[in-house]
């Protein structure tokens, strides 16, 4: 099963190589990882390590971030701490 994050950043990696006219085997070379490993990325396959991801990120211009945050949810009859307070008092 693909990953969605995976899928959004091979996504934002590929839309980003495409504008700047990069070839896929030129990419790859210069930040230093396999045609087929950047292939599987920008295609939203395997497992990318942090360090690749980077080196995409760098040899592309790119800050790597969060694609987006997720609402952490909880087991029924579970709770999630967020850390604010509600104001409330506990007697």
């Amino acid at each position: 099963m693909q990953s969605v994050v995976i899928l959004k950043i091979g996504l934002q990696l590929k839309a980003r190589r495409t504008f700047l006219r990069i070839r896929q085997s030129d990419l790859a070379e210069i930040a230093g990882v396999s045609l087929r490993g950047l292939k599987d990325i920008e295609n939203g396959k395997g497992n990318p390590t942090l360090q690749t991801l980077l080196a995409l990120g760098e040899a592309l211009g790119m800050e790597l971030a969060w694609v987006e945050p997720r609402q952490a949810t909880a087991p029924s009859g579970f709770a999630i701490d967020t850390g604010v307070s509600t104001g409330a008092k506990l007697e």
